[in-house]
């Protein structure tokens, strides 16, 4: 019962607008007993739960007394996917990266159905033939307005399954990667056409979208700030509110990536040490 309360106590600190500051007091940023010496490429919720990416394997976990989690089990369904990445899920269905294209994938009966590739307003459905090349050799490449289709990675689904954001360097951005949505159309299958957050990008690189409840981004960016590398900001996204970046508890001068919050709990990669591995925010007040 102790559990559940202190699950609902964090929920709600971390539910509200931001950060407390309170919160920081009494828990420290610490290393997750999953790391080992394989790197984790990403982390993801699923069913509200965390599951991490290692190697290309997708393994679910489970909460420890600590706020840390541990591995219990791989999801070889998912691993099968080839998911690059950050995925998102929302009711049953898992949006996705797979060589730079987006995907959705379904759950019926316990079962995931075969992958639809995302439909997108402005990208053809089809394939054509790149210039020279052969169909007969499979040389493919998609289309949009004439152009390449553009790669796109990391996706994050919110506003109850309707509003999709991700990364990606198409045209029509501030630099470098920038974080774009799209909202799904009312046959509820087909996606708008891609919008620039301008709110959130810069000429730097921004990636790995991250929405919380109230409507707050967490994403990456290597743009200029007092630590190097990438580095984890936060943007409430229903005013005009300035990008703050996070503080020293959570960014160094290594790359600091894939934020998300599961159980109330903060999950983030970084590379400080030389290897990408995943922290957690620890509750020390446990340990007294």
């Amino acid at each position: 019962m102790k559990k559940i309360y202190l699950g609902i106590f964090l929920m709600s600190i971390f539910c509200v607008y931001a950060f407390d500051s309170s919160f920081l007091i009494n828990f420290s940023i610490e290393p997750s007993s999953v790391n080992t010496t394989e790197p984790v490429k990403s982390l993801a919720l699923l069913n509200e739960g965390l599951v991490i990416n290692r190697s290309g394997k997708i393994y679910r976990t489970k909460f420890l007394g600590n706020n840390d989690v541990e591995i219990y089990e791989e999801s070889t369904d998912l691993s099968n996917l080839g998911i690059e990445g950050q995925f998102s899920e929302y009711k049953n269905v898992i949006y996705y990266s797979s060589n730079g294209v987006l995907y959705s994938v379904s759950m019926h009966n316990g079962i995931w159905d075969a992958p639809v590739e995302l439909s997108i307003a402005g990208y053809e459905k089809g394939r054509q033939a790149s210039k020279g090349g052969s169909l007969l050799y499979g040389k493919w490449r998609y289309v949009s307005k004439g152009a390449e289709k553009d790669k796109m990675y990391n996706p994050f689904i919110t506003n109850r399954g309707t509003r999709l954001y991700f990364s990606s360097k198409m045209e029509g951005g501030k630099g470098g990667m920038d974080i774009w949505y799209m909202e799904l159309e009312k046959d509820g299958v087909s996606w708008s056409k891609p919008v620039n957050a301008k709110e959130v990008n810069t000429a730097a690189n921004e990636d790995y979208p991250f929405v919380d409840i109230n409507n707050m981004m967490y994403f990456s960016s290597d743009r200029p700030s007092r630590f190097r590398g990438y580095n984890i900001y936060k943007k409430f996204m229903l005013d005009n509110s300035d990008v703050m970046v996070l503080d020293e508890k959570f960014n160094t001068d290594g790359d600091e990536t894939n934020f998300v919050v599961s159980g109330g709990i903060p999950f983030f990669l970084t590379n400080k040490k030389g290897l990408s591995q995943m922290y957690f925010a620890k509750d020390n007040k446990r340990d007294e």
